[in-house]
């Protein structure tokens, strides 16, 4: 037994073809104990070899060695992201200085003209004394209303109060005896409001805030192997761009294959905050300086388009999707901009806006070779790394043609989310579970966590995905020109999301049972045949589900 299983007492070398040998292992001791022939020394030490046990540790130390492959990483002392093995940076943006101003409005009482004070930041937060802002009373215990003629005296005196807090506490002996002898008299003079000049001082001191705002995180985004297999490609690829300092990634897949999620969520680990410019064939130059917005005052005015936006903020992601829609006129424009120059050129004047530290470029479009969809322009085409994002993979490859099919949980793990049965389960929990009902492994840690409500929603899910890949070659051969029969509608991940929603409610009657309907099939069908016309696309796609 041994030298069939050489690492027995050394369990962190354990390869994965050592583990699968576990369970022989097991029957093994049981067979030997049995024995009337083995030794009782022999016995002993069969009885106290914990086989259970150790294989806990093997799988764990096995899950550990891939895990760097297979997630994400956020180091905030260093600042960095580590998707799969690529390292990014977290963009640290510079920081703007708000200052705040005091405002007042005029309003007459008792044959004197007053103000109501309020503190106004330039990005257009105000705080009124007394007021509630972010849950908390501001100044509650100061009065907001002063006679006109005691606000001019603060405004005049204004600089020369800020100038004598600053000698307070960074002046010399003369300096601080002359501040605060003004302070002194200046408080005297002013007892109901000197706290206006003090409180505007304090606000003023905290006002540095972050130039813009970035992404929260997708509270449903899993991060699968896939996708951090797939990020970690986009990563290189947006990292190579930064260091060259030019050229553009372009994500090219079919709808709902994920683009862009993934942008989305580089963009939250990075903190770069995310502009989005949807093109299409009716865009023109003008479309990338400037939008028209109109105001019942002001009527039809210009402000800065997105493109510009993201260009003039450092550290941005400026995404073009569907960037092959562009007229080619309009195409060409951004040539500058995924060159070298960095810049675009607009206008009659050939006006300049370089782009800011850091801003990086990304495209998204559907694939190029499916019929219908408009080619990539050769200009940008020459200035881009096109990446392809697919759908999860389902089978797992195969190094022997007689080893049974092994089946990937990638899109399992994001549908479960919406499964009662399986919503709990954290993504270590679940591959466990996984691999035990799909993939027929053993695990002793699967017989803690497997239910018989958790073991039938797992087929049910496994289901689906095989119909929604099943519907993806289809879908695929048509376009590509592969195949005659017409499937139009693409099985997108929002799909296996809604069958996941529909999986807990589908009830069966005894004939659809007798007919081998199952739960997922019905689930499917329910949800994707009522967004398909009847006619052949209809029939052919009910065919590819019932016979599965």
């Amino acid at each position: 037994m041994r030298e069939g299983f050489p690492t027995i007492e050394k369990f962190e070398s354990f390869r994965p073809e050592d583990a699968e040998k576990l369970s022989e292992i097991t029957r093994i001791r049981e067979e030997l104990l049995k024995s009337e022939a083995l030794p009782k020394e022999a016995k002993d030490a069969l009885s106290g070899l914990k086989v259970k046990e150790k294989s806990k540790e093997v799988f764990e130390a096995l899950e550990t060695h891939e895990q760097e492959r297979e997630t994400i990483g956020v180091n905030e002392e260093k600042k960095e992201v580590r998707i799969g093995r690529e390292l990014t940076p977290i963009f640290e943006g510079p920081k703007e200085k708000l200052g705040w101003q005091l405002q007042a409005e005029q309003f007459r009482e008792e044959g004197q003209t007053m103000v109501e004070l309020s503190f106004k930041r330039n990005d257009g937060v105000e705080v009124k004394p007394g007021g509630v802002a972010r849950g908390k009373t501001r100044f509650g215990e100061h009065e907001r209303y002063l006679p006109l003629e005691e606000y001019k005296s603060l405004k005049k005196e204004n600089s020369k109060y800020l100038a004598a807090m600053e000698k307070m506490t960074g002046g010399n002996d003369e300096e601080r005896k002359e501040a605060e002898e003004y302070l002194a008299e200046f408080k005297k003079q002013h007892p109901n409001s000197e706290w206006v000049l003090r409180a505007m001082r304090h606000l003023n001191s905290l006002a540095v805030h972050e130039s813009c705002e970035t992404l929260e995180r997708d509270p449903y985004f899993v991060e699968t192997p896939h996708v951090v297999e797939t990020m970690e490609k986009f990563t290189r690829l947006v990292n190579r761009q930064r260091e060259r300092g030019q050229g553009i990634v372009i994500l090219e897949g079919d709808a709902g294959t994920g683009k862009n999620k993934i942008v989305d969520h580089l963009g939250y680990l990075t903190k770069r905050p995310l502009f989005r410019f949807t093109c299409s064939a009716g865009k023109d130059e003008q479309d990338l300086k400037y939008l028209l917005e109109y105001d019942s005052k002001k009527g039809t005015y210009r402000i800065k388009s997105t493109v510009i936006e993201a260009l003039e903020t450092p550290g941005a992601i400026l995404e073009f999707d569907e960037i092959n829609t562009l007229k080619p006129e309009v195409a060409k424009i951004l040539n500058s901009l995924f060159d070298h120059d960095r810049a675009l050129f607009l206008g009659e004047d050939r006006t300049r806006v370089k782009a800011a530290e850091e801003v990086v470029m990304v495209g998204l479009q559907n694939p190029q070779h499916y019929m219908g969809v408009k080619p990539l322009t050769e200009t940008i085409k020459s200035r881009a790394r096109i990446m392809e994002v697919t759908y999860p993979p389902f089978e797992k490859e195969k190094t022997n043609p007689n080893e049974p099919t092994q089946y990937r949980s990638d899109e399992a793990l994001i549908v479960r989310q919406y499964i009662p049965e399986l919503k709990d389960l954290d993504q270590r929990e679940f591959q466990i579970l996984w691999d035990s009902v799909a993939n027929k492994r053993e695990d002793p840690r699967a017989t803690e966590l497997l239910t018989s409500a958790r073991k039938e929603r797992i087929e049910d899910v496994q289901e689906v995905v095989e119909m929604a890949n099943k519907i993806r070659e289809a879908y695929r051969a048509y376009h590509e020109g592969k195949s005659d029969e017409p499937i139009k509608f693409v099985f997108s991940l929002r799909e296996s999301v809604e069958c996941a929603f529909e999986l807990p409610h589908v009830e069966l009657t005894a004939e659809e049972k007798k007919k081998g309907m199952t739960r997922a099939k019905k689930a499917v069908q329910e949800v994707i045949l009522p967004k398909i016309p009847l006619g052949e696309e209809r029939t052919y796609l009910q065919s590819i589900i019932a016979e599965l």
